[in-house]
């Protein structure tokens, strides 16, 4: 349901999306697009709040009890374990989870964090200036809350949408950059935790002012080659992976939703099957921990991947008797992928809508899709959507951030972006995900053709040098 205060705001968006058509950007399928990005950063992620843990479940009664779970610091509560899904049509080739082994391993990263993040600001012309930005760079920032807000060139808050039109058609002719008041409606599904789902959309933050700069684009310049065999550093140390063709995998364990059809996980007319291990194709149950072959899934299948290290006692917290229940990746962290995402001819419900995605670990471990009162989604204990398709066929994917940051109700909250990537609907993408608990940024990267080859262990220098100058800014409130 959409409350009156979000109703308000989006009575306002109507100003607001008439500038979007001005600057570039387009809707598509009920979407705003804007530009297509390399590296998508989300800064000053993470709060002091709490959720609702699940303490219980009862598979006769169907009912559900909960406790405040309270959270707090850099990153929360992403710093939480994560485990990472995979919906169909994807083809995952490889991947890994690299952790600091040095304290060098995020010192690259927050020296760039502090130079990069600059606000802009105004001359005595009136005019924007870039601040510590690199010459041949192009930014752009975007500011994230629930409520619209319009803000001036020099970064102080307008008192109207008028003043904020007369901001934007002041500066739209300058040859130093363009700010405009823009809106772009992201999506939060509220009955499952999992990818946004077309039936299931409800608003929940958006784009409240974007600066850019006219520059070199990032894009022409030579891509950096990054191995860690030329570094001699080991920085950043590889616990997990995983390699389709080679059927290699280390410190991974493949988990889907098929509990109780092949020996592994459980069923209930109150809960569903629950997670299970993944049979070799990606989509059958199975009894024991199996290999991901190397194959493609459809439309709406789905994997898991968890850490090989088992839930004991209570080191995971309460989990739903009878699944395989084992630990996901927390803290800082480096997570590469390589992945394509062909278009498929599927009839199914969310056909040729592919994402990836990660999830707070208690979720699948409780009830990822079902009654909401069985699992602490609905309360904000997190989900970041990495690279998602919203609509079926389209060739767009966005990252957004969900948890109760930025929120004033409780509910919704997070950011997304109306930049994109590109689907890789033909060869495989490499995408790299770092949590960094130094700078409270998460980075999401096309490292494609930075010479990533999924090495053992990367130097700071190699990881710093994957990001981007020209990056899409989203700044939590």
């Amino acid at each position: 349901m959409i409350t009156k205060s979000l109703f308000s705001s989006l009575c306002f968006l109507a100003v607001a999306f008439q500038q979007v058509y001005a600057d570039g950007c387009s809707m598509q399928n009920g979407y705003y697009y804007c530009n297509q990005a390399s590296e998508v950063e989300f800064t000053n992620v993470g709060f002091s709040s709490s959720y609702e843990r699940v303490t219980s479940m009862n598979p006769e009664t169907c009912e559900c009890t909960r406790t405040p779970q309270s959270f707090g610091g850099a990153l929360a509560p992403f710093d939480e374990e994560l485990s990472f899904h995979f919906r169909g049509p994807v083809q995952l080739k490889r991947f890994a989870v690299y952790y600091p082994d040095s304290n060098n391993a995020l010192s690259s990263l927050k020296k760039r964090s502090n130079h990069k993040h600059g606000k802009t600001s105004s001359n005595e012309n009136g005019e924007l200036k870039k601040r510590d930005e690199p010459a041949q760079s192009t930014r752009t920032v975007y500011e994230t809350i629930l409520q619209t807000a319009y803000i001036n060139p020099d970064g102080s808050p307008a008192t109207s949408t008028s003043d904020a039109a007369a901001a934007s058609s002041t500066t739209s002719n300058s040859a130093a950059s363009t700010t405009s008041a823009q809106g772009s409606l992201l999506a939060s599904g509220f009955s499952y935790a999992g990818p946004n789902e077309k039936a299931n959309l409800a608003a929940t933050s958006f784009i409240t002012s974007s600066t850019s700069a006219p520059a070199t684009s990032s894009s022409s310049a030579p891509a950096s080659t990054s191995s860690s065999s030329s570094s001699g550093s080991s920085d950043w140390v590889r616990s997990s992976y995983y390699d389709s063709k080679s059927s290699t995998s280390d410190n991974i364990v493949f988990l889907n939703n098929m509990g109780g059809t092949a020996g592994s996980g459980v069923w209930s007319s109150c809960f569903g099957n629950s997670i299970s291990f993944a049979a070799s194709n990606g989509v059958d149950g199975a009894s024991s921990p199996q290999v991901l072959s190397d194959t493609m899934l459809k439309s709406d299948k789905e994997i898991s991947i968890w850490s090989s290290s088992k839930c004991e006692g209570d080191d995971c917290g309460y989990y739903l008797p009878g699944i395989p229940a084992y630990h996901g990746f927390s803290g800082t962290k480096v997570v590469l992928m390589e992945f394509s995402m062909p278009h498929d001819d599927s009839t199914s419900f969310i056909n040729d809508m592919p994402a990836i995605w990660a999830l707070n670990a208690q979720v699948p471990r409780t009830l990822q899709y079902g009654k909401s009162e069985c699992s602490c989604w609905n309360t904000g204990c997190g989900e970041f959507d990495i690279f998602e398709v919203l609509n079926s066929g389209n060739e767009k994917m966005i990252p957004t951030l969900h948890s109760q940051q930025g929120s004033q109700n409780g509910a919704g909250g997070g950011a997304g972006s109306s930049d994109y990537f590109v689907r890789p609907t033909g060869s495989s993408m490499i995408g790299a995900v770092v949590f960094d608990t130094s700078s409270s940024t998460v980075y999401v990267i096309d490292v494609t053709n930075k010479g990533v080859n999924f090495d053992s262990t990367y130097s700071s220098s190699d990881v710093a040098g994957w990001l981007e100058a020209g990056s899409t800014v989203l700044q939590l409130s």
